[in-house]
Formats: C-alpha cells, sequence, structure tokens
C-alpha cells in the first residue's frame, strides 16, 4: 500500500511539473497580440453622457429605496451556530 502512494503521489506531481512547463512553453511560443502602429485619440469614438439617476437635489443625504430595512411582524428564526 505505502509504494502504491508513492506511486500515486510521484505520478500527479511529475504530471503537474509536466503539464506547467508545455502550457508555459505553448505561450511563450504563441502569437503576440497585434499592436496598431498609428492611434490618435482625436479618432476613437466618445460616449455621450449618461442621463441623471432622478435623485432630488436635497442636500441632505438619502439612501435609494433598495437599501431600507423592511420590517416583518414575523418573528425570525435564528440559530447560534455557524
Amino acid at each position: 500500500m505505502k509504494i502504491l502512494k508513492f506511486g500515486l503521489r510521484f505520478w500527479i506531481t511529475l504530471g503537474s511539473v509536466f503539464s506547467f512547463l508545455l502550457g508555459w512553453a505553448i505561450f511563450g511560443h504563441s502569437l503576440k497580440p497585434i499592436q496598431p502602429v498609428n492611434t490618435s485619440v482625436a479618432s476613437l469614438p466618445t460616449l455621450e453622457p449618461l442621463p441623471p439617476m432622478g435623485f432630488s437635489a436635497d442636500p441632505r443625504p438619502q439612501q435609494p429605496q433598495f437599501f431600507q430595512p423592511q420590517f416583518s411582524s414575523r418573528p425570525m428564526f435564528i440559530t447560534g451556530g455557524s
């Protein structure tokens, strides 16, 4: 049994190292991305600004609807465990 465990560990280690080195070699010799030569900021398309989200101009901070706590009249079942 001890020889079988050692053999499995050796096989998994050898396979992992070989796979890592083979992947490293494949990615190292892969084609590099093409870099455009002439890029100017003026030729890039621009997006128009987003519309306002509808918040009021009140200086006091307000919580959005989805952050307001919701209370239920039903009792909650809470345990002390994890």
